[in-house]
């Protein structure tokens, strides 16, 4: 996955691109055992993600850049699997780690999104995956 990351204000920081995987398994065991679907619409998904952070601050304090780590857990809803369309949502947690950047303290958060997507050929997918990190009264969005 590739795209633009964007943070609250108080950051200080315009949007930076930022790039990563997301892997998704299946839970057939909660979706047809426990929950008694008919399909695996329930599944696991674990991310891991990277991009930067330049705070404008003045005056310039040092270390106002670097990189930022962003590595997620959390469990995923098929909505629509039909006819070569894709959607679900996501809900989980989220950790960012910020390096040595001035004033930005690393920490776990609350993760929401979306999956979109059409199936361009058998088994190729082209998707949008939407994220929203919320933790401490920042958030994050890519």
């Amino acid at each position: 996955m590739a795209g633009i990351v964007g943070s609250s204000g108080d950051y200080e920081s315009d949007p930076k691109f930022g790039a990563g995987l997301l892997l998704r398994a299946p839970l057939p065991w909660l979706s047809r055992y426990v929950l008694d679907m008919a399909a695996d619409d329930v599944g696991l998904f674990i991310g891991a993600a990277f991009t930067s952070l330049d705070r404008d601050l003045d005056p310039e304090p040092e270390n106002p850049d670097g990189s930022v780590v962003m590595l997620a857990v959390g469990l995923d809803y098929t909505f629509v699997r039909s006819d070569g369309w894709l959607l679900m949502a996501q809900a989980g947690l989220q950790y960012l780690h910020f390096g040595d950047i001035f004033e930005a303290e690393n920490g776990m958060g609350f993760l929401g999104g979306l999956t979109a997507g059409i199936e361009l050929f058998n088994g190729f997918w082209l998707t949008v995956n939407p994220q929203f990190w919320l933790g401490g009264g920042d958030y994050f969005f890519a």
